[in-house]
């Protein structure tokens, strides 16, 4: 989590499937929308497939943010009742990029995932996957504000290219039972059926970098 985000809010995502991404993004017009770009790597220990932090349902992601990076350690889906305010903060540190991604993560975090996912963090065997590259609209459809979050990468000498989307709104509580079938129903608008058991974004890519590293 950062410490921008609220405990006594809600983060709504919607996991578009994969073969729908091309049409969700031509129906949306993502190409003349002026989308903000970054570039990410994510995190994982791939001493087990996909991943130990994936099979958690925990991901850990290195961003960019103006004057450096940002560490992001999220659990998919988290409860506020596992939670306090001790978990909030981030770390920031630059990218190693000989693809070791050992000392990046704080102690805090460390103990935020010990806690709440029951996992042990070795750092001898945490990977850096990437560069990915992170392309966020700010869209309005329907009276309905959100964000497309979209990731891609090149093919990694075999196979198709990274090209994943989610849709995303921040929501008081109160608010998120109305605002995620709002959700549900502007994807459906676009010709789109998003899936039950579509996993979050970030756990899609590190499945994918997985399956693709050199």
């Amino acid at each position: 989590m950062t410490a921008a985000e609220r405990l006594d809010g809600v983060d709504l995502r919607i996991g578009i499937p994969d073969a729908d991404t091309a049409r969700l993004a031509a129906s949306l017009g993502l190409d003349r929308a002026g989308a903000s770009e970054r570039e990410v790597y994510l995190i994982e220990d791939l001493s087990g497939r996909p991943g130990l932090l994936y099979a958690a349902g925990a991901t850990v992601r290195l961003r960019q943010i103006p004057g450096g990076h940002e560490l992001v350690v999220q659990l998919r889906p988290v409860r506020r009742a596992r939670l306090g305010p001790g978990w909030l903060g981030f770390y920031t540190a630059d990218p190693d990029r000989t693809r070791s991604a050992g000392g990046l993560l704080s102690a805090t975090q460390r103990d935020f995932l010990a806690t709440c996912a029951g996992l042990v963090v070795n750092d001898g065997r945490l990977s850096l996957l990437g560069p990915i590259l992170e392309h966020i609209c700010r869209l309005r459809r329907y009276h309905l504000d959100f964000l497309v979050r979209r990731l891609t990468a090149p093919r990694l000498g075999r196979g198709a290219d990274l090209d994943l989307i989610d849709l995303e709104r921040g929501s008081v509580e109160a608010d998120a039972p109305f605002l995620f079938p709002a959700l549900l129903s502007l994807a459906r608008q676009q010709g789109v059926d998003p899936g039950e058991d579509v996993d979050p974004i970030t756990m899609r890519a590190v499945s994918w970098l997985s399956g693709h590293r050199r």
